[in-house]
């Protein structure tokens, strides 16, 4: 079918084409080229002149197309689109569009033809970025295992694997760092770790227990004195621990028990990178990495008024949280075995331990971590009389309690009665636990003065139940008679 037009309304059309950014051709449903714009004469190398007139299938004879997209959309009466490559190494996406007249018949097929070669291109790049971002990401993860395996660290649960990954990258840059954990969890092997793979590795190293010396004397141990400070003191005077670690890392332990009256000179030291010896009034300038530790909530020290804030927020620039050895269980094995390796070298010992015992340590929540694990290691390597270590080896705390540990209300009863029970029930279990009202509060997730009044509450409940059956028995004796 041709396309009648005025001359007139051709031109416009023909304007109108010329206009769209995409090549556009007007075919009958024979397939001849009726009208193209001048962007097609760009993707096919040819002119309007020499095509108009031709079938589409001459030029697919020549490879400038190579699938006559018109085909499928006169077979299917709809819109169809496909992908085309040109002999002019160009990627087109071309689209067959029939136009259905009055009569419901196909009139012509519009062509539409977009160039998306860079599109292509910027896909294909993109894919090729993806790949070596995966290579790169693998290199960097076998990097970091390489890195982890050659510190003597084991940690295989994959919390610890990124502690110690946390660890290494922020050895590398000269920042304040408060670790944080439990008691025994390892927080200055984490310390010492800093300290090796650091830029002041080749400096000193300097641990400080800050509960460990007393008040009286902490003050001169980490600023120094001068002379003649005090009776029997150096007459030449001392240099604190924090001249010591000069271009080196000086670690403090249990700084939650620092006193308020030492905080000041410690916030000095972070913010002026100064010391002032006790007796003097000169400054020394420190050049020191300060690491700290502690096993304490500093923010809730805050708020009770034993810490300062400023100093607080001075130490906790980038904490690292060690979590209990009963969060991260895949290490509880491998840490056995190292440390029965380690033991048995130095004791010359060559015990094994049972897969019973085995389980019992994996099952065991370790509330003393890291450190009680060592210990307890030690322990049976050096006590137990066979060359493997069974159960009956095993010290009684470490054994599971009678009970299966679950807490039971037996039977219907006020609402009230049954929470006091539930109460009564965890708070027993946890100090036949622990034994410590401290860590009780923070399993349950409570203030430590709620669990000693609930203690207090226990035994005054039970103090009245006692004197309750004492009386009931006189009764009963006194009816018998």
């Amino acid at each position: 079918m041709a396309i009648k037009l005025k001359p007139g309304f051709r031109k416009i059309l023909q304007s109108l084409l010329d206009s769209l950014p995409d090549g556009i051709m007007i075919l009958t449903v024979d397939g001849i080229i009726k009208m193209a714009n001048n962007v097609q004469e760009r993707l096919t190398g040819l002119s309007n002149k020499e095509i108009i007139g031709q079938t589409i299938f001459s030029l697919v004879q020549k490879g400038i197309y190579n699938d006559p997209v018109i085909d499928l959309a006169l077979k299917r009466r709809q819109s169809v689109t496909l992908m085309q490559y040109t002999p002019f190494n160009t990627c087109l996406l071309v689209t067959g569009a029939p136009v259905i007249d009055d009569n419901n018949e196909i009139a012509y097929v519009v062509l539409y033809s977009k160039d998306v070669t860079e599109l292509n291109q910027l896909q294909q790049q993109l894919e090729q970025t993806k790949l070596l971002t995966q290579k790169y990401s693998l290199e960097i993860n076998e990097m970091r295992v390489q890195s982890q395996e050659n510190i003597d660290i084991v940690a295989k649960s994959i919390k610890m694997k990124k502690i110690i990954d946390l660890t290494l990258r922020l050895a590398r840059v000269d920042t304040t760092v408060l670790i944080l954990g439990e008691s025994g969890t390892g927080k200055e092997v984490i310390a010492k770790l800093i300290h090796d793979h650091g830029e002041r590795k080749l400096g000193p190293f300097i641990k400080v227990n800050c509960s460990a010396i007393p008040e009286s004397l902490i003050e001169s141990e980490l600023f120094g004195y001068e002379s003649g400070t005090f009776t029997g003191g150096n007459k030449e005077g001392k240099a604190g621990l924090f001249e010591l670690a000069h271009n080196g890392d000086i670690f403090l332990d249990e700084i939650g028990d620092l006193s308020l009256s030492l905080q000041p000179k410690l916030l000095r030291v972070l913010q002026e990178k100064e010391v002032i010896r006790v007796g003097g009034a000169k400054p020394r300038k420190v050049d020191v990495r300060v690491i700290t530790a502690t096993n304490k909530d500093l923010k809730e020290l805050v708020n009770q008024n034993l810490f300062r804030e400023d100093l607080f927020f001075r130490l906790n620039v980038v904490p690292i949280l060690i979590p209990p050895l009963r969060e991260r269980k895949d290490d509880i094995i491998p840490l056995v075995y190292h440390f029965k390796d380690l033991i048995s070298k130095k004791y010359k010992i060559k015990k094994e331990f049972s897969g019973k015992v085995l389980n019992h340590f994996y099952a065991y929540d370790w509330p003393g971590n890291v450190r009680e694990l060592q210990n307890a290691v030690e322990r049976l390597l050096i006590i137990s009389i066979g060359n493997t270590i069974t159960v009956d080896d095993l010290p009684h705390d470490m054994l599971p309690a009678s009970g299966d540990g679950r807490i039971i209300v037996d039977g219907i009863m006020p609402m009230r009665q049954a929470v006091l029970e539930v109460e009564r029930q965890l708070i027993e279990q946890g100090m036949a636990k622990f034994n410590s009202t401290y860590k009780v509060a923070k399993i349950l997730g409570v203030h430590q003065t709620t669990v000693i009044r609930k203690i207090a509450k226990v035994n005054k409940s039970k103090k009245t139940n006692n004197v309750r059956q004492l009386k009931d028995q006189k009764q009963s004796n006194d009816n018998e008679a």
